[in-house]
């Protein structure tokens, strides 16, 4: 009787460790596939705010090149940016 207890005993214990080994076998795959997702989002991120830098045109940039002097330095600099920026979008 007591050897008959014991095995039943180890049986559902051997049963419960399969059970948690399979819980943490789906838990590491979610995580993986988590890690992926984020690793995707960040490169995303990346991207689109490279973009939306390359976009966008500053108040600063703008004012600058409608009231600054056209021999001034910083006109030109201006104007260089201006380019980078309408080149960018052509591609």
């Amino acid at each position: 009787e007591v050897l008959d207890a014991m095995e039943d005993m180890l049986g559902r214990f051997q049963g419960d460790l399969s059970e948690i080994s399979s819980e943490i076998k789906h838990i590491q795959q979610q995580s993986l596939s988590l890690n992926v997702k984020l690793k995707n989002r960040r490169e995303l991120h990346e991207k689109l705010s490279k973009f939306a830098d390359n976009m966008q045109i500053p108040p600063t940039l703008i004012d600058t090149v409608l009231d600054c002097d056209v021999n001034s330095a910083e006109y030109l600099a201006s104007l260089q940016i201006l380019h980078r920026k309408l080149n960018f979008l052509r591609t």
